[in-house]
């Protein structure tokens, strides 16, 4: 087959210029379907689900998922998702709930409630006209305490120490695996550099002189340690 004629290249780009003042216009409308807009503009629906890095046994965590155009288009407007079919790779560690959007509201995406059921790590999947994305989620038992061990009170600034991460129930039984999240707070002056963190170490960098605070979280959780950085 040819190359497109002069006359079809311009009504092609025509149709693309409507579509995209259609869709800048129709964007904020309560179920509006960008499904066949962003196939005219030869592009495809990607879907992205967020959630926290995980959930406790018994409880829940609320999630979003939301679906953008590929390319420039995915830049200005966003799909609500309001068909999503939400799914777990396991529903004996954990299931999900889609959740009805809020009475007369026209911009919140999809959402579902995660309930933890037992440990593991699950796979939650939302699918929609064809289109699929997934995050993983780690189901922990109930934390009761976080706490951190250093090796030292200590470090020069430039170098590098391990502190150890631990996760209890309410018995003081250690708990494997707690996704945590790891902060640092001190005076502008006084700084620490998370290098990298797992579950159960963080290894931090001395930055400038001072005492600073390393904390970490899981959920309503929290612990935290001061460490002096000083000069060499």
């Amino acid at each position: 087959m040819g190359a497109p004629s002069g006359l079809a290249q311009v009504a092609r780009m025509r149709i693309r210029q409507f579509a995209w003042v259609f869709v800048i216009a129709t964007a904020g409308c309560r179920d509006f379907d960008l499904s066949s807009i962003t196939s005219a503009l030869g592009g495809e629906l990607i879907i992205t689900v967020s959630a926290g890095p995980g959930v406790e046994v018994g409880d829940t965590l609320q999630m979003s998922a939301t679906g953008r155009p590929s390319g420039a288009l995915g830049l200005l407007v966003y799909d609500r998702l309001l068909d999503a079919r939400w799914t777990v790779s396991d529903p004996t560690v954990a299931t999900v709930t889609p959740l009805a959007p809020p009475p007369n509201d026209s911009t919140t995406p999809a959402q579902a409630l995660l309930r933890g059921l037992k440990a593991g790590t699950i796979r939650v999947t939302v699918a929609a006209r064809g289109a699929r994305g997934e995050t993983s989620v780690r189901v922990v038992p109930p934390v009761a305490q976080l706490s951190l061990r250093l090796p030292r009170d200590t470090i020069f600034t430039g170098d590098t120490i391990e502190v150890a991460v631990s996760a209890l129930d309410s018995l003081g039984a250690a708990i494997s695996g707690v996704p945590i999240a790891v902060d640092t707070r001190g005076p502008v002056w006084a700084d620490l550099w998370v290098q990298r963190y797992t579950p159960a170490t963080i290894r931090v960098v001395g930055g400038g002189p001072g005492l600073a605070t390393l904390i970490v979280q899981f959920r309503r959780v929290t612990a935290q340690v001061q460490l002096a950085v000083v000069s060499r």
